[in-house]
């Protein structure tokens, strides 16, 4: 994905500055459908690793997040914002 960054973060704090530094970026604007329509696509890619101390078997795992700046279209049952 061009212009996509991979950031190392050690904690929970540095993750939410991180998150917050993505959203103050993206473009928002009023739509006849939506009083503050996103205009950007947002990925949000979380990859974790780490180690059972016990056994010493390393663990890893990956979470996409991804939000489409999308068209609302004028039909009745598009009228509605959908959250997952």
């Amino acid at each position: 994905m061009a212009g996509a960054v991979r950031v190392q973060v050690a904690s929970s704090a540095e993750a939410d500055e991180l998150i917050r530094r993505a959203v103050a970026g993206r473009a928002v604007e009023s739509t006849a459908m939506n009083a503050v329509s996103s205009r950007s696509h947002s990925v949000f890619m979380l990859y974790i690793s780490g180690s059972h101390g016990a056994s010493g078997t390393r663990l890893q795992g990956a979470l996409n997040l991804v939000d489409l700046a999308g068209r609302y279209e004028h039909r009745p049952h598009c009228s509605v914002a959908r959250h997952s």
